[in-house]
């Protein structure tokens, strides 16, 4: 049996205008419905327009767009801060719409927990007490839930600054402690709403190694909303684009990289360094070439593309591409190689 998605959105759509130009566009609404048809025809607004997505258990899905196309409003939508016009969010096969204030409130307590670019830690608490809110809010003993918090004052490296408050710390110090607070609850889902954007790059590159080994250390489920396509590479196993309230397109980065859905993809990864992305298996053709002109040695699938280039600049043959299997994927050669190259120029 196929394992339920641990996060469902179902035409999904977030409307703004007056009650009656709203009421007046929802039986409009259908997946392929067109924004600006919607706002010139009755006044509204859609910032999340028709989304559909799924997000499988212990996945990082980070969702990219530049600004106002979505993103921040389609993750407020995950934890039911922002209600939907139309559509539904599940959460492991529930609909959080359905959900009495009570549930609610346990599900972001126990179940969901969010991060955003603003920490928003309580200035008149220390590092430790802000660590340990979330389970005071749990009701947990105070020694049960000050043991944990020191637990992850050590995990993240705060330890000496237990006693500190969050204006005697630094940004990307006050991210770890909003990280430790959240995470402290034991969420099976994390959302963070561009977390690491205000921070120096050095502090930013951190912090992503740091939360991405997290995730997958303790098998988490993570939607993580950035503007940067560098920084989804480094932390996610895919990739959703958003424009105009809609995913464009959501798939693995390499794959985003090799085949962008449209001008826009394109225009989003056109900077990035594919030597740092690509391995063999994006590079190669199905069509069998002469045998003659065939590497007598098979190259695995996630053989780097520099390792692929520095073969190819010194012998121009055909390689056999194989999966982690034994079994043939295709081939690359020196011709294939240099069309791709070109076609990201």
């Amino acid at each position: 049996m196929k394992e339920l998605s641990a996060i469902t959105c179902r035409n999904l759509w977030k409307l703004y205008g007056t009650t009656r130009q709203v009421r007046a566009a929802l039986p409009h609404l259908a997946p392929d419905a067109d924004r600006q048809a919607l706002q010139d025809r009755f006044g509204v607004f859609a910032a999340v327009a028709g989304v559909e997505m799924a997000v499988a258990r212990r996945e990082i899905l980070a969702v990219i767009g530049l600004s106002g196309s979505g993103k921040s409003t389609l993750v407020r939508h995950l934890n039911a801060l922002v209600p939907p016009s139309a559509g539904t969010v599940e959460i492991d096969g529930t609909d959080i719409a359905s959900l009495s204030p009570e549930a609610l409130r346990r599900l972001r307590a126990t179940q969901v927990g969010m991060v955003f670019q603003q920490t928003s830690l309580f200035p008149h608490r220390t590092v430790l007490d802000n660590i340990a809110y979330g389970l005071e809010i749990q009701g947990i003993a105070r020694d049960r839930r000050y043991a944990e918090a020191e637990q992850w004052l050590a995990r993240m490296q705060l330890s000496k600054w237990s006693g500190s408050y969050p204006d005697e710390l630094s940004g990307g110090m006050q991210q770890r402690v909003g990280l430790a607070r959240t995470l402290i609850t034991d969420p099976e889902i994390l959302l963070l709403d561009e977390p690491f954007s205000a921070l120096d790059p050095i502090i930013r590159r951190d912090l992503q190694q740091q939360f991405s080994a997290l995730c997958r250390e303790l098998r988490k489920t993570a939607v993580f909303i950035t503007h940067d396509f560098v920084e989804a590479l480094r932390v996610a196993d895919r990739i959703a684009v958003m424009m105009d309230g809609k995913i464009v397109q959501i798939d693995a980065p390499q794959a985003i990289i090799v085949h962008p859905a449209s001008d826009y993809v394109r225009r989003l990864t056109a900077d990035i360094n594919t030597d740092r992305v690509l391995v063999a298996g994006d590079l190669v053709v199905a069509e069998t070439p002469p045998a003659s002109t065939v590497s007598s040695d098979p190259m695995p699938f996630d053989t780097p593309l520099t390792d692929v280039l520095g073969l190819l600049s010194m012998r121009d043959v055909v390689i056999p591409v194989v999966g982690s299997d034994g079994r043939s994927l295709g081939f690359i050669d020196r011709a294939n190689a240099l069309r791709h190259l070109a076609s990201r120029h």
